[in-house]
């Protein structure tokens, strides 16, 4: 079977100048993930968790290695070498990505950010208009807020949001930056929902979280990362 992602021998630093120090975020890292899998990545804070992940989604540019994906549209490629343009294209229609902060465009509604999620995908105006409305009801945003702008939500406001515009795409691959970290637990478990059905139906995921009992069960592999270096 090919694997749909192959990281091999990734490893990432960054220099403070002030400071005259270079931090080794992470150093030769390996993993392998089929299509459909969970894995989880568990490890301290600034372990490099989160820096893995964005070398995946290319915002952090890899010193060395090799991250291997196997694109339905361009076949197996490599996201470390992959050009702009078609690691957007990746981003727009087969890889997703989580964060714990919302990243907006300005004068945009929740509920228009979430459509715009759908069009992307060639889906017409009036099905995204009913998808956006069914996936900000599953995770409880009330009504009231769909038609505002989302800097005046809470954080958990915010992160429900991010996980509906990333979900409601379904992702060949789905990057999961502590997307339960400001949640309570009703929310954590609407979630849970979600990613366990977007399992079933072959989603390949990678989480970070700091939650252990809400990878219980989830995740089909887990990857312990180490602390930092300071060289």
């Amino acid at each position: 079977m090919t694997p749909l992602l192959e990281v091999n021998g990734l490893s990432k630093s960054f220099t403070d100048h002030h400071l005259k120090q270079t931090m080794q975020a992470v150093e030769d890292i390996h993993f392998t993930i089929q299509k459909g899998e969970f894995l989880g990545i568990i490890g301290k804070s600034g372990s490099g968790k989160s820096t893995i992940l964005k070398s995946i989604y290319r915002t952090y540019f890899p010193e060395t290695g090799d991250i291997i994906y196997d694109s339905t549209k361009y076949g197996k490629v490599n996201l470390s070498t992959l050009s702009e343009r078609e690691m957007i294209d990746l981003r727009k229609h087969e890889i997703g990505y989580v964060s714990q902060f919302l990243n907006a465009l300005p004068r945009t509604t929740a509920f228009e950010l979430v459509e715009q999620s759908i069009i992307e995908m060639g889906r017409t105006a009036e099905e995204a208009s009913r998808v956006a409305a069914e996936m900000l009801t599953h995770f409880e945003l009330d009504p009231e807020l769909w038609d505002r702008y989302p800097n005046t939500f809470s954080g958990g406001q915010k992160l429900r949001l991010n996980i509906s515009c990333a979900i409601v795409k379904k992702p060949r691959l789905l990057l999961l930056d502590e997307p339960t970290a400001s949640l309570d637990d009703a929310s954590k478990l609407k979630v849970r929902e979600m990613l366990e059905r977007l399992k079933i139906e072959g989603t390949t995921m990678i989480g970070i979280f700091h939650d252990i009992e809400f990878m219980d069960g989830l995740c089909d592999q887990v990857f312990t990362l180490k602390k930092q270096l300071v060289v």
